[in-house]
């Protein structure tokens, strides 16, 4: 449990110095014993949040309306950039993180791309969407003017495409480079099979 040091007492304003409890907001210690600072807010209410951060600025502000930002304890930039800067948890589950050089974590703490899915689950899937009845769905890329675009599976693995169903495989790319349509099993370079 976290050492208060530190209560506001919601919604009486009333400042405590003592324990948290229900209904407050506390700044203190992230542990018992070691000193972290930390901010907790605690609602013993349903259907309410424990603690919500709010940014009022002018509608013409032409700077960030909120910024959560790192930097060395002496107020210069860090010159280790693969160590966490952000991360959000449930508990004790990691949720999200962000390195320090930007790059983002779901469900892995140790983001190698810019952007890093990780899951437990047997099947992994990104879903886009549009609600729009004539909202289409686009995958681009912008490459550089000399460089290329890559789907790629670094397993020797199928590579499905299709259409209708979240399992549609109308072409398959196999592991070894051969392309079917209409099958599956593709047993040549490319393999046409009608429907």
């Amino acid at each position: 449990a976290p050492k208060e040091v530190f209560e506001v007492k919601i919604p009486t304003g009333a400042v405590n110095i003592g324990n948290l409890t229900a209904d407050s907001i506390t700044f203190g210690n992230h542990t018992s014993s070691g000193v972290i600072p930390g901010i907790y807010g605690k609602s013993e209410t349903d259907n309410k949040s424990g603690l919500q951060i709010h940014a009022a600025t002018s509608d013409t502000n032409n700077q960030p309306d909120m910024t959560f930002a790192v930097r060395e304890d002496d107020g210069t930039a860090f010159s280790t950039l693969t160590t966490e800067a952000f991360q959000f948890t449930t508990y004790t589950t990691n949720l999200m993180t962000i390195l320090r050089n930007g790059k983002v974590g779901i469900g892995t703490a140790a983001p190698a791309q810019l952007l890093h899915l990780k899951s437990t689950s047997t099947d992994v899937k990104l879903k886009v969407e549009s609600s729009a009845s004539g909202g289409n769905v686009y995958l681009e890329g912008v490459s550089g003017s000399s460089a290329d675009m890559y789907v790629t599976n670094t397993t020797a693995r199928k590579l499905y495409l299709g259409t209708g169903s979240a399992t549609a495989s109308h072409l398959v790319i196999d592991g070894s480079g051969n392309v079917g349509i209409g099958t599956a099993a593709p047993y040549s370079i490319m393999q046409i099979k009608p429907s």
